[in-house]
C-alpha cells in the first residue's frame, strides 16, 4: 500500500491488504460484494460504503500505523467515543448508526457501522 498525502486522499478499498479486507468482512458478518471509497476526511486510510452478500450495508474505516501512527490513535479515540455513545444511539437520542464492531490487528483498525 502506498502512502497517500495527508490532504484528504483516501486509500481505495480494493488497495487494502487482503487480511484487513477479511477482518472487515468478519466485522460485517458477510463478504463484501461492492465497495465505494468515500472522498474527503483527513486520515490516510480507507473510508468506504460497502454492500455485503447478505444484503447488509456498512460504512467502514481502516488505517495502518505504517502509513500514519497518529491516525491509528485517532481511530482508537473515535471507537471509544462511539462505544460510550451506544446507550444514547440505542435510545434513538442520537441520529447516528450503531457501531457494528471493530478489529485491531498489529496496529491496524477495522470498523464497521
Amino acid at each position: 500500500m502506498t502512502v497517500p498525502p495527508a490532504a484528504g486522499v483516501r486509500v481505495a478499498f480494493q488497495a487494502v491488504p487482503a487480511a484487513v479486507r477479511s477482518a472487515i468482512e468478519q466485522v460485517c458478518g458477510s463478504p463484501v460484494v461492492e465497495a465505494r471509497t468515500q472522498p474527503g476526511g483527513f486520515s490516510p486510510g480507507v473510508a468506504a460504503r460497502v454492500s455485503c452478500a447478505d444484503g447488509s450495508r456498512h460504512f467502514v474505516k481502516a488505517v495502518s500505523a505504517e502509513v500514519n501512527r497518529r491516525s491509528v490513535e485517532i481511530y482508537r479515540q473515535e471507537l471509544d467515543v462511539l462505544t460510550a455513545l451506544e446507550p444514547f444511539i440505542l435510545a434513538s437520542d442520537l441520529p447516528i448508526p450503531r457501531l457494528r464492531g471493530s478489529d485491531a490487528r498489529a496496529d491496524r483498525r477495522a470498523r464497521a457501522r
